[in-house]
This record gives structure tokens, sequence and C-alpha cells, in this order.
């Protein structure tokens, strides 16, 4: 359970996440729809559908936004967790691990839940937008593109945790915030298509993924 007190220190520290989330996914998905009315019929299917193009975006999102999720745990946490700083953690009575670990809960629950809220909203408005017409000349397809899209930002979302808690590990044992974002670059390069590659795979199986990555994520916060 979160205190009030780091929930609003998460939300201080946070504060411009939502700008960031509509700014950059909005231009993407801007971005990606200008270059798919450019592309002709059988180039590229991905950016011939409003799937597709929400996919593309997320994956633009996702390395923007965690770039600037672990720039402000960084700032507001690591610094404080790494050097001669961590030492004055000692002296409060609940423990260095356990005030740590709630600061960080904090700010990851409240990244994680405005992430997913504002990008699967984005994302639905998208496909709305760009296939609203299929809501009565074809609504299975069209509300099973909804379900993907919904499971797809879940996946961009925990991928995201995923890069923040490895790097935030990442720069706790080897003491220094810059390794700790040279990590975040470095694993989003590595990792960070898992979303786009997530287009073509069965509904079914990004559930599965989802449900995977949720547990690693689960397994690494306890390693903290």
């Amino acid at each position: 359970m979160i205190n009030s007190y780091e929930k609003h220190m998460a939300k201080t520290n946070l504060k411009n996440i939502v700008l960031w989330i509509i700014v950059v996914h909005i231009f993407s998905l801007i971005f990606f729809s200008m270059i798919g009315k450019f592309e002709k019929i059988d180039s590229d299917f991905i950016l011939k559908s409003g799937e597709g193009i929400a996919v593309l975006s997320s994956t633009v999102t996702l390395s923007v936004l965690t770039i600037y999720g672990i720039y402000v745990i960084n700032r507001k946490l690591i610094t404080r967790y790494i050097g001669n700083f961590r030492e004055r953690f000692y002296i409060y009575p609940s423990g260095r691990e356990n005030i740590f670990k709630e600061k960080l809960l904090a700010l990851i629950y409240r990244y994680a839940s405005i992430f997913l809220f504002l990008i699967c909203l984005l994302n639905i408005g998208y496909i709305f937008l760009f296939e609203g017409t299929k809501v009565f000349s074809s609504p299975v397809h069209f509300f099973t593109d909804i379900l993907c899209v919904c499971n797809i930002s879940i996946l961009t979302v925990l991928v995201s945790v995923i890069i923040l808690l490895c790097s935030i590990i990442v720069g706790i044992k080897y003491q220094s915030i810059n390794i700790s974002l040279v990590t975040t670059v470095l694993l989003i390069v590595c990792i960070g298509n898992v979303v786009a590659h997530s287009y073509v795979l069965h509904i079914g199986i990004i559930v599965i993924v989802n449900i995977i990555i949720f547990g690693v994520a689960y397994m690494l916060f306890k390693i903290l």
C-alpha cells in the first residue's frame, strides 16, 4: 500500500508525463499516417492499417517516455541511493530498503498507470478515426482491432517498466546514474522493437507475453 505522501510526491515529480505522452504519441500517429498515404498499396501493409500505425507510434512513445522516466527516477531517487547520500537512509527507523522501495513503487505506479490510460485512449481514438466505418460494415474485425491495440498498449507499458527496473538495478550496482541512462538507451534499442513486432502476433500470444513480462517485472522489483 502506497502512502498518501509518496503518491503526492510521485504526482509532483511526474507532473509533465501527460504532456509528453500526448505530444509524442499524437505526433507519431500523424507522422506515420502521412507516411502511409505516400506508400504504395502493396509496399508496406503495416502503414496501411490503423492498428499498424498505432503499433509503430506506441514504439516511438515507448522510447521517449522510458528515457523521460529514467531521467526523473535518477534525479529524484537514484541519486539519493548511491554514493555518500545512501548512508543517510540508514538513520531512518524503517530502514533504507523500505524507504527506497516505497518511493520507487509510487513512481512506477504513477508512471505506468498514466502511460497505460493515455496510450490506450489515444490508440482507441485513432482506430475509431481510421476504421470508424467498420463498426457497421465489419464489427467483428473492428472490435478485434480495438482489443488488439489495447493489449499492445499494455505490452508497451510493461516493456517500458521492465527497461526502467533493469536500468535502476544496473545504476545502483555500479553507483552511477549515467550508467543507468546508458543502460536504458541500450535496452530500448535491444528490446524496444518487441512492441513493433507484436503487430504480427495473434492476440492470444500477446496476452501470454504480457503475463510473462508482468511476472518478470514483479521479480525484478523484488530483487531491488
